[in-house]
C-alpha cells in the first residue's frame, strides 16, 4: 500500500505529495548502500519511527524477484533497525 504525505506548496491548481517517509526508507534498503543509509538516518530524524513498524514494513514490502535485490534488501534491515535504536536514544 503507498502512503503519500502531501506537501504544502503554494500552487493554485496543483496539489503535490511525496512517499511517506518508511516507503522513502523501504526504497533506500534496496542498494544496501553506505549513502542510502545515510540518508535513511537523515529520514529517520525527520520522523521517528519505531522498531515495530518498520518491521510490519519489512514483512509488507514487495520486494522485485531479482536475487541481488533481495539479498540487499535482506542485508539493509539490520542496518537500518540498528539506525534507528541509535536515532531513538539521541545519538
Amino acid at each position: 500500500m503507498l502512503r503519500r504525505v502531501r506537501l504544502n506548496l503554494d500552487f493554485k491548481k496543483l496539489i503535490v505529495y511525496r512517499p511517506a517517509t518508511i516507503d522513502l526508507i523501504l526504497t533506500k534498503m534496496a542498494r544496501a548502500d553506505e549513502d542510502d543509509l545515510q540518508d535513511v538516518q537523515f529520514l529517520l530524524h525527520q520522523e521517528r519511527l519505531t522498531m515495530d513498524q518498520l518491521n510490519l514494513a519489512f514483512d509488507k514490502a514487495r520486494i522485485p524477484e531479482i536475487p541481488e535485490i533481495k539479498e540487499f534488501f535482506n542485508r539493509a534491515k539490520s542496518k537500518v533497525l540498528g539506525l534507528v535504536t541509535r536515532t531513538n536514544s539521541g545519538n
